[in-house]
């Protein structure tokens, strides 16, 4: 599953969730070079403008 939003209290934070079955698979995704063409893509269009970071978490409970 992948969602995206933008934060409605400030429009320049954007946030991409992925869904993974295991974790092994999301440190996996974490740590290749798969979607290196495009993160050059999106540095070259946004110039240094935008701060991106990646971190894991851990669902603990399912509403």
């Amino acid at each position: 599953m992948r969602r995206r939003g933008w934060s409605r209290d400030d429009a320049s934070v954007h946030i991409a969730l992925y869904e993974f079955a295991q974790r092994a698979a999301a440190d996996r995704a974490m740590h290749s070079d798969g979607p290196g063409e495009l993160i050059a893509e999106f540095d070259r269009l946004w110039e240094g403008r935008v701060t991106r970071t990646r971190e894991l978490l851990d669902l603990v409970q399912d509403i």
